[in-house]
């Protein structure tokens, strides 16, 4: 417990560059907690304990939003391409339409979910308070 919220610690079996910090506990946690939430917020893409989370969020009809922060943009998909086209086939092609919202900090992660199929309705734009043309 941190602050009196439950924290849960996963231990990746191979390293995040290599499979995405593959956890073989994750299912096994995920299935154990994830009826204790009301919505689960996914923060970024590629990584096991996500796409576990995910995917269990979505057997268990419990709304999940993800957070991409960039890394579903084609550029960044070209980055380690074989490791993600394996992701992309199996999980973000599925999960990504699934999702019950998908936060996008700006009009190019926008376009990127859209170009994964996802209907703008479920895009949540939020732009960071953070703007280049102030600096």
């Amino acid at each position: 417990m941190i602050d009196e919220i439950p924290v849960y610690v996963l231990e990746c079996n191979l390293p995040i560059s290599i499979m995405g910090g593959y956890c073989k506990n994750a299912s096994k946690l995920s299935e154990k907690i994830i009826e204790k939430f009301d919505i689960v917020h996914i923060t970024s893409w590629y990584y096991h304990p996500a796409i576990v989370f995910a995917k269990s969020a979505y057997k268990n009809k419990i709304p999940f939003i993800i957070s991409s922060y960039a890394t579903l943009h084609p550029e960044n998909r070209n980055i380690k391409k074989f490791l993600k086209l394996i992701y992309d086939t199996f999980y973000t092609n599925k999960l990504i339409k699934k999702a019950s919202g998908m936060h996008s900090v700006g009009r190019l992660e926008t376009k990127a979910y859209m170009e994964f199929g996802v209907k703008s309705k479920n895009i949540f734009q939020i732009n960071p308070p953070i703007l280049r043309e102030n600096f």
